[in-house]
């Protein structure tokens, strides 16, 4: 039979036990800091590269990816002392990133995946802002080309601003027509001046309409009846600027 231990011998067999997993835990993580120092010095570690992956229709610039980042050639900067997380946080800090995974890939490659935000239209109440379809409000240059986007004039970025300049977006868009401007800045207006004012090219002519807020959809669809009749009528000049937002009503100048 086996003997039992004596309370001082368990005792000194726990702590003998304690003291051995402690020097492997402490002789791992000393270990693997030496390793990691190593690592950091060693120049066959130092960033080459960067590959990128975007989920969007945009793909940014690797020289410019890499200014976000702080990486230059000028100073290296190695695979092992790159924080991502840090990276990550800094990329979505500039308000275009809808997504951001960045991650080290040895000897010397740096792996971003991203999602960009969809730019719908430019809002001109701010300098160099796009708006997505959420109505998140992020810098349009550089991340982005150029595009031919709508402009939204808001007045001020409420929720009601945003969701009906959406709205008379959407609709107008439903006909053969581009949108270059929507301004809701007076549609809630507590004055009797309350408008919509939307700026279009259609079939080649520049228009301007000034709707109701509450029934531009009819007032929309009236405009281009008018329209189909001016062709009808076979005139030799369009008006510029309709107003339509008298029911039955259009003045045309």
């Amino acid at each position: 039979m086996k003997e039992k231990l004596t309370g001082k011998q368990a005792i000194g067999a726990i702590a003998g036990s304690v003291v051995i997993v402690l020097c492997l835990v402490y002789g791992s993580l000393f270990f693997y800091r030496t390793i990691q120092e190593k690592r950091a010095s060693d120049g066959r570690y130092i960033i080459q590269a960067i590959v990128q992956k975007s989920r969007s229709n945009e793909v940014m610039e690797t020289q410019h990816l890499a200014e976000l980042l702080g990486l230059s050639s000028d100073e290296p900067t190695n695979v092992y002392a790159f924080d991502t997380k840090e990276a990550e946080r800094i990329l979505h800090g500039y308000g275009c990133f809808k997504k951001i995974k960045i991650r080290t890939i040895a000897p010397a490659i740096l792996s971003v995946d991203y999602e960009l935000r969809q730019p719908v239209a430019i809002v001109t109440d701010y300098e160099n802002r796009a708006m997505d379809r959420v109505g998140h409000l992020f810098p349009l240059l550089p991340f982005f080309t150029m595009k031919s986007l709508p402009e939204f004039y808001l007045g001020t970025n409420d929720r009601a601003h945003r969701l009906l300049a959406f709205e008379v977006f959407d609709f107008a868009c439903e006909s053969p027509c581009e949108i270059k401007r929507i301004d809701v800045s007076q549609a809630f207006s507590r004055s009797a001046t309350r408008e919509i004012v939307v700026s279009m090219k259609y079939e080649g002519r520049e228009f301007l309409l000034r709707l109701p807020v509450v029934s531009f959809r009819e007032r929309i669809m009236d405009f281009f009846r008018l329209i189909a009749q001016l062709h009808q009528l076979r005139v030799s000049s369009y008006p510029h600027v309709v107003d339509l937002r008298v029911e039955q009503l259009a003045l045309m100048k």
